[in-house]
């Protein structure tokens, strides 16, 4: 294998393997009956080739081999450039793309690693269409990550279904193309061509063709990468850079053999002057720089260029004349085409020049005697030194002296003097010229039979370069194609792109919507499907382009494939709610798959679960009603809450307030619109502080509500997003209860200390006459004269301390619920009568005029009399009181409807109308001022209310101002059947 011998015996085994596999697949026992099932089924003759065609690769095959790529090939094509430039790539027979995916990756690291890195092309062919398909797709099993490292893994492939796919990064790099390299033009400017493992499964003249065709795609300076088990050194144009491993260097050589070279010449005839060519036969010149070429030729000496093997690879126009061929197989090496007479000295001069200490080259001048004349030729070797003519490139030039110099001929000297060695020695010389002569004869002999050759050899040459036209013509028309097809490329690639992106968008759409998709032909075999359906159906990778017949799934539907059958036949869309065996809801669609030119090409099955929209809908369903319940009650709350709520954006505008139980829209005018008076500013401020601030803030503010303004206890604090304040918030609660409240407590804690003053105050006023009336009567205790007035005023003054014990103490009574009413039917003058005995001393000390008006017929309502007098009597009194001497009081009793209406009017002080608020209020008095004529713990009228409410009555009290006189009205319900 190594050594380049034929692998004849290893193709021969391989496809009798391949034929007899494909013979037991058809059931066909013998040769001649799978030959004629060849003729008769043309798909068979693809399978059989399918199965030829060996696309076995994997990635980094001979990790060794790639490390070296990767070392020494690659900064060698990478070298000199330009960010604008392209690094151009062939890899030939690359199967399902792995080896071609794996120099990509190579070349992608290398060219993150430079600043500026040059574009990267990968040209990736084969004749196997079923693995380029693959190789497009570039989706592989995740059994790669034994060949692929896990960070390349990471960076070029994406995990997708269980598989890896490449990179977008990765895939842009490659152009898969069908080619066939023993029959398809080849790409040109490569820097790197890879065939690895094909050239083994060709002879070898196949082999050099290949060969010969990557050494013309290749740059001057290309690298071909080839298999383990093959080589290209038995060839000319390549030189190992690491034989190992199979990498070789392209070198200037000659596309064939130099036969064909001084065959396309044509202008040389051995030891004889070139052929002369016509004006006519010479072909146009069609620039300077050819002139320039032709020039130097004509006038520069003929020269050879000869490799380091001694092969000639190229020479010029009239080096043909120093040439000459012989009998046997054609040959390339200078040594055996050279003329006879400049071999040796040639040999030396190449040895020369090809020492240490020979830069310059080597000169020598070889005389010889042909045609009867002498001939001095001097023969010049020189190094070549360029890098694209390879090691051990020299050129021999050949240049003929005009006049030779004359050789120094000796004297024959005496014979008698020439010694026997001397004399044998001329002998020998003398038989070699006879050998000589006769070789001469037998040349020229020769020489006249390569005339006739020359002829026919220009004939030829005629031919051939009639053929070169058609081949120049054929070359413009080739090159007119190509740049078609390469437009066509570019066109492709977009395309090839745009699909790439589409089928990119496609399957990241079918893997995001989580959808359950199977994608039928006309045949109902299946075409793709997502990985959700997995779920459904027993179905694997492989199970693409078998009947959905033959799929087992987990849904309640029936005959699944004859409602297919049915959506293909009536193109209608069917939409069926299921159930799966483990209790699952699913939306099952159907309908035609349609092409882009609108032909029906197979059905779309799409299975939505929606156990969770069912479940959620139930829920929603639960949920609303609750809602609507939660709403009503909260609706029902906030109607009746106490609140106040009031939003601002970050501007400070109000947004949305809401104020007891209802909300208020008009943004902007809300705090002016809610607050009373200058509370709208103060919240106004407060807001401002807030925001700017971010701190909480609390403040008692009165608002404006439906039932009038309120005292709310608001919280103002700040909205945020994060750390960033983002408006302001205020919640208010109604504290007016709370207030009013505390305000009663208050007014309560002056009344009691009122009440303990004016008690104090009473006790004390009787007391004292008391106390005086009693040292009086002690004194004269004698004098009856004197004792009478005494223990009057001392009855007097026991009666009105009585009097004030007896309303505390009814005061008292009624407050803890302890006092008793005595309920019987009673008439109400019988009540006036008893209040008037009551009433009557201070009405007449105070000289009053009385008018009592008395109902027309009896009536009776249901009732304490006792409790009843003290209210009329209590209510005369205060009249006294607080009417001036000489006063009018009027009592009147008047039955009207159910009710019986008792009413006190008098001509006195008046009330004002803060004071008709509160007259029926504990501890209140008409005259609040310390000098008040008239005694009283202000208990009076309290005593009043509560009483008449026990009897299921009412009192209240009317007044036109201060000194317009007070009317009370007592409101009785009367007795039920009263007599006449």
């Amino acid at each position: 294998i190594r050594t380049g011998h034929d692998f004849s015996w290893y193709k021969r085994a391989t496809l009798y393997r391949r034929l007899s596999r494909r013979m037991l697949v058809c059931q066909t026992e013998k040769l001649v009956d799978y030959h004629r099932l060849l003729r008769e089924n043309a798909s068979e003759l693809g399978n059989l080739l399918r199965d030829f065609l060996i696309s076995v690769t994997n990635f980094f095959r001979d990790p060794e081999a790639f490390a070296a790529l990767e070392q020494h090939v690659l900064p060698r094509i990478f070298r000199g450039k330009p960010q604008s430039d392209q690094v151009r790539v062939w890899v030939a027979g690359c199967a399902t793309g792995e080896e071609a995916y794996s120099i990509g990756i190579l070349l992608s690291e290398y060219a993150s690693r430079l600043v500026e890195a040059p574009q990267l092309q990968i040209f990736a062919t084969d004749i196997d269409e079923e693995a380029l398909s693959d190789a497009r797709a570039g989706i592989y099993p995740e059994q790669i990550a034994t060949d692929v490292s896990r960070e390349r893994l990471a960076r070029y492939f994406t995990r997708e279904n269980g598989n890896y796919r490449v990179s977008k990064e990765l895939r842009e790099m490659m152009l898969f193309s069908p080619h066939n390299v023993l029959r398809d033009p080849p790409f040109s400017r490569l820097d790197l061509i890879s065939c690895r493992n094909m050239l083994i499964y060709l002879n070898r003249d196949a082999q050099e063709r290949v060969l010969n065709t990557f050494h013309f795609a290749l740059r001057s300076d290309g690298v071909l990468f080839l298999g383990s088990s093959e080589s290209a050194e038995s060839l000319q144009q390549f030189a190992p850079i690491d034989s190992k491993n199979r990498i070789f260097e392209r070198r200037i050589a000659p596309s064939g053999t130099i036969t064909e070279t001084l065959l396309t010449q044509a202008r040389w005839l051995p030891s004889r002057a070139a052929y002369p060519q016509s004006a006519t036969e010479r072909a146009p010149i069609g620039s300077f720089g050819e002139l320039h070429h032709r020039a130097v030729e004509q006038y520069a000496p003929p020269s050879v260029l000869v490799n380091e093997d001694l092969d000639v690879v190229h020479l010029s126009e009239h080096a043909s004349k120093y040439l000459t061929l012989t009998g046997g197989e054609p040959t390339r090496q200078i040594l055996r085409l050279v003329h006879p007479a400049l071999r040796f000295e040639l040999r030396g001069a190449l040895y020369a020049s090809r020492q240490p200490d020979r830069h310059g080259g080597d000169t020598r001048v070889v005389r010889f005697e042909e045609d009867g004349r002498t001939r001095a030729i001097e023969i010049r070797v020189r190094a070549v030194d360029l890098p694209e003519a390879g090691r051990g490139t020299v050129l021999v030039m050949f240049d003929e002296l005009d006049t030779p110099r004359d050789a120094a001929t000796p004297s024959e000297p005496d014979g008698t003097h020439i010694e026997p060695v001397v004399r044998e020695m001329e002998d020998e010389l003398h038989r070699t010229r006879e050998q000589l002569r006769t070789t001469i004869e037998q040349y020229e002999t020769s020489l006249e039979e390569l005339k006739a050759s020359n002829e026919e050899l220009h004939a030829i040459n005629e031919e051939l370069r009639s053929a070169t036209e058609e081949l120049e013509t054929s070359k413009e028309e080739l090159q007119s194609v190509n740049e078609e097809l390469t437009t066509l490329n570019h066109e492709l690639k977009v395309k090839v792109d745009e699909v790439s992106r589409a089928n990119s968008d496609l399957q990241n759409l079918m893997t995001s919507t989580d959808i359950g998709v199977l994608f039928l032909d006309r045949q109902l075999h299946i075409k793709r499907f997502t990985p959700r359906i997995q779920d459904l159906f027993n179905v694997i990778p492989s199970d693409i382009g078998r009947p959905l017949a033959h799929l087992t799934h987990r849904l309640d539907f029936g005959d699944l494939p004859q409602a297919a059958t049915q959506v293909i036949a009536d193109l209608r869309t069917t939409d069926r709610e299921v159930s799966s065996t483990d209790g699952k809801r699913f939306l099952v669609r159907l309908l035609p798959y349609r092409s882009i030119e609108d032909r029906i090409e197979g059905v779309v099955m799409t299975f939505v679960d929606v156990t969770d929209l069912k479940a959620a809908q139930e829920a929603r369903r639960a949920s609303e009603a609750a809602l609507r319940t939660s709403e009503e009650r909260l609706s029902l709350a906030l109607g009746a809450a106490p609140l106040a709520v009031v939003s601002h954006d970050n501007k400070l505008e109000p947004t949305w307030a809401f104020v007891h139980g209802r909300q208020l829209d008009g943004a902007g005018r809300a705090p002016r619109y809610i607050f009373a008076g200058d509370h709208a500013e103060r919240y106004s401020a407060i807001v401002r502080d807030v925001y700017a601030s971010g701190n909480a803030q609390r403040a008692e503010l009165e608002v404006m509500t439906k039932i009038g303004p309120r005292t709310y206890d608001f919280r103002i604090e700040p909205t945020r997003e994060g750390h960033l304040v983002t408006g302001v918030s205020a919640i208010g609660f109604d504290i007016t209860p709370s207030k009013q409240a505390e305000a009663a407590l208050r007014e309560s804690d002056r009344h009691k200390d009122e009440f303990l003053a004016i008690l104090s105050h009473e006790l004390r006023n009787p007391l004292t006459p008391l106390r005086v009336a009693f040292d009086v009567a002690r004194l004269a205790a004698d004098d009856p004269k004197q004792l009478a007035p005494a223990l009057a005023t001392m009855d007097r003054q026991l009666q009105i301390v009585v009097r004030l014990v007896d309303d505390l103490l009814d005061l008292s009574r009624i407050a803890q619920g302890k006092i008793q009413l005595l309920q019987t039917r009673l008439d109400p003058a019988r009540v006036v009568e008893a209040a008037l005995e009551v009433s009557r001393p201070l009405i007449d000390e105070h000289r009053h005029t009385l008018d009592l008006q008395l109902p027309n017929e009896r009536v009776e309502v249901v009732g304490d009399a006792t409790r009843l007098t003290q209210v009329i009597a209590n209510l005369l009194t205060n009249a006294a009181k607080y009417t001036p001497d000489g006063g009018k009081i009027a009592l009147s009793v008047t039955p009207s409807r159910n009710r019986l209406v008792i009413s006190v009017r008098d001509n006195g002080l008046g009330m004002t109308h803060e004071l008709l608020n509160r007259a029926f209020d504990i501890f209140v008095q008409a005259d609040e001022s310390e000098n008040r004529r008239e005694g009283g713990l202000g208990i009076g009228l309290n005593l009043v209310r509560r009483i008449v409410e026990m009897h299921g009555g009412s009192v209240s009290a009317h007044s036109d101002g201060p000194n317009r006189g007070s009317t009370f009205l007592v409101e009785l319900p009367l007795a039920p059947g009263g007599a006449a």
